[in-house]
């Protein structure tokens, strides 16, 4: 199955540096591409070298075909949102999961999640109701989903 990380692997932060631990654990058994949010990655030979050791590939989303197939997995990042990216990822045929990070949402957060952007939803906390959120679209509950 594939899978399109929104965002770009990095050594220090949160979601950063816990999608540069992810990379290799997943690369066994899914068909990964990174996607990166921001103009950054061009720089970072370093992370572009990781990933290419790895087989895993990276792309801009305007250098992705037009129609994609699989799921669009974003860590928390706020540019996936602010920039219109998630709009664009779904109009080409992903399927959307959030994996909310923090301990709060943020506004453009609080949005996609009232206009139904997301198909599964990750919380970090308890608080948040761990894995299992109530989404806007009919009050109905959202449940873990598997990624098939």
């Amino acid at each position: 199955m594939k899978v399109y990380f929104f965002g770009w692997p990095g050594l220090l932060g949160g979601a950063d540096t816990k999608l540069d631990h992810l990379l290799p654990l997943l690369r066994p058994e899914f068909d990964l591409t990174v996607v990166p949010t921001d103009a950054g990655w061009r720089r970072d030979t370093a992370g572009r070298r990781k990933l290419d050791e790895m087989g895993i590939r990276y792309a801009a989303l305007n250098e992705l075909p037009e129609r994609l197939d699989g799921w669009g997995v974003a860590l928390c990042n706020g540019e996936f949102l602010a920039s219109g990216i998630a709009v664009e990822a779904r109009k080409r045929g992903l399927r959307l999961a959030w994996s909310n990070e923090m301990m709060w949402l943020f506004s453009q957060e609080s949005g996609a999640l009232v206009l139904g952007l997301f198909d599964a939803i990750r919380a970090v906390s308890l608080e948040h109701g761990g894995g299992d959120l109530e989404l806007p679209r009919g009050k109905r509950r959202q449940r873990p989903v598997e990624l098939s």
